[in-house]
C-alpha cells in the first residue's frame, strides 16, 4: 500500500476545513433566518446600508491583521448580505 503524500495530506486538511466552514455557514444561516424574524417583528428593513457598511469595514480589518486578501472577505460578506434578503423573507 502506498503510503500518503504530501498533497493527499493537505487535502485532507482542506476537507476538515471545509466542513467546519460549513458547520459555521449554517449556524450563520440559522441567526441570519431568526434576525428575519426580530426584524419582522420591530417592523424593520432588511438590509440596513449603514450596518453593511460597518460590517464589512470591520470584517475587512480583522482580514488585514489575520493576512486575509481584504478583497475576498469583502465578496463574501457582500454576498451574506445579499442573501440575506431570501433567508430573513
Amino acid at each position: 500500500m502506498k503510503a500518503n503524500t504530501m498533497l493527499e495530506e493537505l487535502r485532507k486538511e482542506i476537507d476538515s476545513v471545509d466542513e467546519k466552514i460549513l458547520i459555521l455557514l449554517k449556524t450563520r444561516l440559522l441567526l441570519m433566518k431568526k434576525i428575519g424574524e426580530e426584524k419582522k417583528n420591530e417592523v424593520k428593513p432588511i438590509r440596513d446600508p449603514q450596518r453593511e457598511e460597518e460590517k464589512i469595514q470591520d470584517v475587512q480589518q480583522q482580514a488585514h491583521i489575520l493576512n486575509i486578501p481584504t478583497k475576498l472577505v469583502r465578496d463574501i460578506w457582500k454576498l451574506f448580505f445579499e442573501i440575506s434578503e431570501e433567508i430573513e423573507k
